[in-house]
């Protein structure tokens, strides 16, 4: 089996695709990026030469590399999903926190009784959290170190001519990078696809929707949905090229 990077992208299936990955795997040869760095301080991760060379499968929760150009027999993978219906279960998880999880988060309780009172302002709300949850996530996952995204973000400047082309191109070509590429929406598909081309065993326990409530979401009405769709105008286009290259 190749060494394993996966990029996990919030809301894509990725905690569920993670667990049932890490089955394949001793403890001792995983490296988790979040276990390095405290985020938003984050430059480029200089990671243990010695445990990068053990490392057999790493967990990419934010990106600023192209992993094959650091590391030899690199099966890099992430799962996408429709931007928007991304957005809508983000909104979700956030409208759901409790007490403890809105404590956990900067301003979250405000954060929180946003998403649950007026979902429209919730998107397109200029508070600093707000924008983080919300902003061209996907896109940002696959071209920012947490350290870019922090200086545009304390700038205000997240909308800037040149910061919206870094963006774009960077997440192009790390998309065009990877070894592979699934898809919430055909998640069956996808995985069936993953375990073939990573010659995986059968008999290991299947990926479960973890994160799955059987609470109905509410209807966001159209002035929510417009706001949504202007959170993640580069997220349609980089998911637009990838699944292009899903369908090849």
């Amino acid at each position: 089996m190749p060494r394993v990077v996966f990029h996990h992208i919030d809301k894509c299936a990725g905690t569920s695709l993670l667990k049932y990955l890490q089955n394949f795997f001793p403890s001792d040869e995983c490296i988790y990026l979040e276990e390095h760095t405290d985020w938003m301080g984050a430059g480029d991760i200089e990671l243990d030469p010695n445990r990068l060379a053990r490392a057999r499968f790493i967990h990419v929760p934010f990106s600023s590399r192209i992993w094959p150009d650091h590391i030899s027999n690199a099966a890099t993978l992430c799962f996408l999903r429709d931007p928007l219906d991304r957005l809508v279960s983000n909104w979700w998880m956030v409208h759901r926190w409790t007490d403890e999880e809105a404590a956990a988060f900067p301003d979250g309780e405000l954060i929180r009784d946003l998403a649950r009172n007026n979902p429209a302002l919730f998107f397109s709300s200029n508070h600093p959290q707000c924008q983080y949850l919300n902003w061209n996530r996907i896109s940002r996952h696959l071209a920012c170190a947490p350290h870019e995204y922090r200086e545009v973000w304390r700038a205000d400047a997240l909308d800037s001519k040149d910061f919206r082309a870094f963006i774009r191109q960077r997440a192009e070509k790390t998309l065009r990078s990877l070894s592979f590429i699934g898809f919430k929406e055909d998640f069956g598909r996808s995985l069936s696809a993953l375990q073939l081309w990573l010659a995986l065993p059968p008999d290991r326990p299947q990926p479960l929707n973890i994160h799955a409530s059987d609470q109905q979401k509410p209807n966001l009405s159209e002035e929510a949905i417009a706001a949504a769709n202007r959170m993640i105008d580069i997220d349609q286009e980089i998911v637009a090229i990838a699944r292009e290259l899903y369908d090849e």
